[in-house]
C-alpha cells in the first residue's frame, strides 16, 4: 500500500528563511560566483577595445588555450613568484593569527577589567580612525 503524500503548502516560515538567506545568496553570487569570469582571461590573449565594455573585450579576445600557461612555466621568473606568494601568504596568516591572539591573552591578563575595557576600546578606535581616513582619502581622490 503507498501512502500519499500531501504537497507541503508554502508557509510563512518559509517566507521568512528565505528572506534570512538572501543576503547570503547575494554575497556568494557577487564574491564567489562572479569573479569566476576571471578564469577565462587566463585562457585568452586578453585585449582592450577603446570605447567596449569588459564583458565585450573578454567576448572578442582570442582564444589561446595553454599558451599563457606554457610562457609562464618557460619564464625564468616562476620560482621568484612562486615564493613571494608562498612567503607573503605564511607571512599574513601566522601574523594574522599570532598578533591579535597575543593581544587577546594579554589583555584576557590584565587584572583590572575597566583597564581591560579601555584597551580594547583603544584598539577598536585606532581600527576605525584609520578606516575613517581611508574612506576620506577615497572621497577627496575619486570625489565621490
Amino acid at each position: 500500500m503507498v501512502k500519499k503524500t500531501k504537497s507541503r503548502r508554502w508557509t510563512r516560515d518559509d517566507t521568512e528563511l528565505t528572506l534570512l538567506a538572501m543576503p547570503t545568496f547575494v554575497w556568494y553570487t557577487l564574491f564567489s560566483f562572479l569573479p569566476m569570469f576571471g578564469i577565462f582571461i587566463a585562457f585568452k590573449r586578453y585585449q582592450i577595445f577603446p570605447g567596449k565594455s569588459f564583458l565585450y573585450n573578454l567576448i572578442h579576445s582570442e582564444w589561446v588555450g595553454f599558451d599563457n600557461f606554457k610562457y609562464l612555466i618557460e619564464s625564468k621568473s616562476l620560482y621568484i613568484l612562486l615564493r613571494n606568494t608562498i612567503v607573503y601568504n605564511f607571512v599574513f596568516i601566522v601574523l594574522g593569527i599570532v598578533i591579535p591572539v597575543t593581544l587577546a591573552i594579554m589583555i584576557s591578563l590584565i587584572y583590572s577589567k575597566r583597564k581591560s575595557k579601555v584597551y580594547q576600546t583603544a584598539m577598536f578606535f585606532s581600527t576605525l580612525f584609520v578606516l575613517g581616513c581611508c574612506q576620506l582619502f577615497r572621497l577627496c581622490i575619486f570625489k565621490l
